[in-house]
């Protein structure tokens, strides 16, 4: 279920309404996360499915009023709990969809694939 910032539930959104918001955020978003893991490296499409079991797996933590947990931290949990592969890049789409505080782990987009999402790991 989606949340809004104070943690209550919010409007639903889609998995392709939530990329939509995540590309106009983070535009260089990727299946490596919020750019592309290295320099040259090919576009990895993030896919609906993955993003789908990642918002599974989110709603089942307690959301929180700052970003603190580590997108790809918790990619690792969430592929452990689905029993299936998840990507960076799905687990901070699912992040947004679901309303969670959701930013850059670097100082800068250029330094860091990773984002901090606002829930209790």
């Amino acid at each position: 279920m989606p949340y809004t910032s104070a943690g209550h539930i919010a409007h639903e959104i889609s998995p392709a309404q939530a990329l939509e918001i995540a590309r106009r955020r983070f535009c260089r978003i990727s299946a490596d996360g919020i750019l592309l893991a290295r320099r040259g490296a090919p576009y990895q499409e993030i896919i609906v499915e993955q993003v789908n079991r990642a918002m599974e797996f989110l709603a089942t933590l307690t959301p929180t009023k700052s970003a603190r947990a580590c997108s790809y931290q918790l990619k690792h949990a969430a592929e452990s709990w689905a029993g299936a592969y998840i990507s960076n890049g799905a687990l901070i789409v699912a992040a947004i969809a679901l309303g969670l505080k959701v930013r850059s782990a670097g100082r800068d987009f250029e330094s860091n694939p990773n984002a901090l999402i606002g829930v209790r790991a």
